[in-house]
C-alpha cells in the first residue's frame, strides 16, 4: 500500500484531524471539573490528566489510522484476520461464540461519535451480534439512534434508562441474551465475554461487571469498565423499576451517577451483582487503560477506596481472560485490536500458516 501521504485525501485527513485534536485538547484542559458522586465520570479526572499530553497527537493521527485499518483489514466485522497478519493453524470452537447473543449499546453523543465511537465500530463493535449507537440525536448514516435526552455528564443516567426502555420496546430482548452497555472510550474483546457468559443463566435476574462497594449494601458496577445484564434482568428493570421513583432514582442524590443509580435500581429489583473475577480472583473488567496499570504500577487512591476487591498491581491485576478496559484512546483501538486478534508468538515445534481463501500458505 502506498505512502498514505501520497493519496490526496492523507493530507486532507491530517489537516482537518490536527485543527479538530488542537480544538479539542484547549477545551478538554480548560473544561472545570464537576461533581463529586461519580468516581467514573469526576474522580479519575486528574488521572487522566497524565495521558492527556498524547490526546493532540492522537487525533492528529485518527483519520489517517482509520484510512489505512480499513485499507488493511479483510473480512474484519466477522471477527476473521487479515491474511497480512496471519491466523493459527488449529480450528477454533466458536460454538458457544455462535450460541450465545449478546447485544451492545455504546453510551455515545454527537460531539464524540466520529471522534471515540467511530473506532469501536472499526474493531471490536462488529463483534457483538447487535450493536447500537445511543446517542441524543439520530445518524442514519452511521447509524446512530436519537434517545429524548440532553446531552452532559448530569444526563447519562437519563440517557441508561432511555436506551435500556428502547431496547425492551423494539422487542430486542426477545432476540438476545445478554445485554452489555460500555462508553465510547471503552474496548471489549467480545470472546472473552461470550466464553464468561457461555454457562450463567440468561434467564436469572443478574449483572456482571467491575464491582464498586460504597454507597450502597450490595455495590455497584463501574460504568466505565461496561457491564453486562441478563435478559431477565433488563425485562425486569424496565417493567418493574425505571419508573417507579421508589425503586429508581428519577432525580435527587443517585441521578447524575450512571452506575450507581443503576445499582440502586437493581438492588431494589432483586437483581443479583455477580462476581466476574477469574478463579485466580482477577478482574475482567477493568476501569482502566491497561498501560498505566502495567507501565506505572499505581493505582489513584479514589479506586482503592472505592473497590470492592482488591486489585493487584502489575501483571496480577487482571484475568488473562480480560473482557474490557477503559479510557481507551482511539489509537489505542487499533493497537488492542492487533495484540489480541492478529499478534502471535511462533511455538516450537508447530507448523505456523496463514490462511487466505481458504489456502494455507507459510508464514
Amino acid at each position: 500500500m502506498a505512502f498514505p501521504f501520497r493519496h490526496p485525501r492523507g493530507w486532507l485527513f491530517l489537516v482537518t484531524a490536527f485543527v479538530s485534536g488542537s480544538l479539542l485538547t484547549y477545551l478538554v484542559i480548560l473544561t472545570p471539573q464537576v461533581g463529586v458522586i461519580s468516581r467514573e465520570q469526576n474522580a479519575p479526572i486528574l488521572h487522566n490528566l497524565r495521558v492527556l499530553s498524547s490526546v493532540s497527537q492522537t487525533l492528529v493521527n485518527e483519520s489517517l489510522i482509520n484510512f489505512m485499518w480499513k485499507e488493511t483489514l479483510v473480512n474484519h466485522s466477522s471477527g476473521q484476520q487479515s491474511p497480512s497478519m496471519g491466523e493459527p493453524s488449529r480450528k477454533y470452537e466458536d460454538n458457544y461464540l455462535k450460541k450465545i447473543r449478546v447485544l451492545c449499546w455504546i453510551m455515545t453523543s454527537p460531539d464524540t461519535l466520529m471522534l471515540k465511537a467511530l473506532h469501536i465500530k472499526n474493531t471490536w463493535g462488529p463483534r457483538c451480534d447487535h450493536i447500537l449507537y445511543m446517542s441524543s440525536v439520530e445518524n442514519t448514516t452511521f447509524p446512530a439512534v436519537g434517545l429524548n435526552v440532553t446531552e452532559g455528564r448530569d444526563s447519562l443516567w437519563n440517557k441508561t434508562r432511555a436506551a435500556f426502555e428502547y431496547i425492551y420496546k423494539h422487542n430486542l430482548t426477545r432476540k438476545f441474551d445478554w445485554f452489555l452497555k460500555a462508553d465510547d472510550d471503552t474496548y471489549v474483546i467480545v470472546d472473552n465475554l461470550k466464553y464468561f457468559l457461555r454457562d450463567k443463566n440468561s434467564s436469572k435476574a443478574v449483572y456482571y461487571g467491575h464491582h464498586f462497594a460504597p454507597f450502597i449494601k450490595n455495590g455497584y458496577m463501574s460504568g466505565g469498565a461496561g457491564y453486562v445484564l441478563s435478559r431477565y434482568a433488563v425485562e425486569t428493570l424496565v417493567k418493574i423499576g425505571l419508573n417507579n421513583q421508589l425503586l429508581c432514582p428519577q432525580n435527587g442524590t443517585f441521578a447524575t451517577a450512571e452506575d450507581l443509580s443503576l445499582g440502586y435500581c437493581m438492588q431494589n429489583i432483586g437483581v443479583i451483582a455477580g462476581d466476574s473475577r477469574d478463579s485466580l480472583n482477577r478482574s475482567r473488567f477493568l476501569p482502566f487503560p491497561i498501560p498505566e496499570i502495567m507501565r506505572d504500577n499505581y493505582l489513584p487512591d479514589w479506586y482503592v477506596q472505592y473497590a470492592r476487591h482488591k486489585l493487584q498491581k502489575g501483571l496480577e491485576c487482571c484475568s488473562d481472560y480480560l473482557i474490557s478496559c477503559h479510557y481507551v484512546l482511539p489509537h489505542q483501538m487499533y493497537a488492542m485490536d492487533y495484540f489480541v486478534y492478529h499478534l502471535r508468538r511462533a511455538l516450537p515445534n508447530s507448523d505456523h500458516t496463514y490462511l487466505v481463501n481458504k489456502t494455507r500458505l507459510p508464514i
